[in-house]
């Protein structure tokens, strides 16, 4: 009886140990096998019906059937470059004063109709996300006491001065987005004190992975650049 307590005791760490670091493992893997699934599917797709346009062309597909291999790639690299093209001309396009005009009457038209509204206000709210990501608008990661005191956050400086809010409580303010943990598109902002927050040594990107992986991924200590934010 007290050899199988013994027994018992001993299997409950590995347990543990196993439980611990495959959940570790799945927060880790999921983000990158999802993108991974998520491109090529797009990829795929994408590549296979310009394909089959591809190959109702005569020429083309004559050239298909005599070297399937190097014709299969070569039409997926055109097509490709025919969807970065299109996209591009697109960007041209929009830029210009009719351009924003044609695409002002598309929102119009979209933003109106029924359920295709829900759909499209979704996706335009995602490609500004990425276009603002994308611009890199997070300064720096800082860590605060949120959502009270002995409880320390992790959040993302937007803006360095807030002067109406400033003119009110009289200190220095820093404008914070505090992100949600494991879905980075969602979260709110906060105006904190700049003396009530610690500028941390790990970068954006760093921070990013550390918030969305749930706190599994952590990174490396920067003594040297802890001191030197904060100084």
């Amino acid at each position: 009886m007290i050899e199988k307590q013994r027994n018992s005791e001993l299997k409950k760490p590995v347990r543990l140990w196993f439980k611990r670091n495959f959940i570790t493992g799945l927060l880790v893997l999921v983000p990158v096998m999802g993108t991974l699934f998520l491109f090529a599917w797009v990829f795929n797709k994408v590549t296979n019906n310009g394909l089959d346009l591809l190959l109702k062309w005569k020429y083309f597909e004559e050239l298909y059937g005599a070297n399937k291999l190097l014709y299969d790639i070569l039409g997926r690299l055109l097509v490709i470059f025919v969807v970065l093209a299109v996209i591009s001309l697109a960007g041209i396009f929009t830029r210009n004063l009719i351009g924003r005009w044609v695409l002002h009457i598309m929102e119009r038209l979209f933003e109106n109709l029924p359920f295709f509204n829900r759909i499209f206000g979704a996706l335009k709210q995602f490609s500004k996300l990425m276009m603002v990501s994308g611009e890199h608008i997070f300064s720096y990661a800082v860590l605060f006491e949120y959502p009270r005191k002995g409880i320390y956050s992790i959040g993302f400086v937007m803006a360095e001065s807030f002067p109406e809010v400033e003119a009110i409580t009289g200190k220095r303010v820093l404008n914070i987005f505090f992100m949600t943990s494991p879905n980075p598109t969602t979260g709110f902002a906060v105006t904190v004190p700049k003396e009530d927050t610690v500028r941390l040594s790990m970068s954006v990107e760093e921070a990013l992975r550390l918030v969305i992986s749930g706190g599994a991924v952590v990174p490396d200590y920067k003594k040297k650049e802890l001191l030197e934010n904060n100084s």
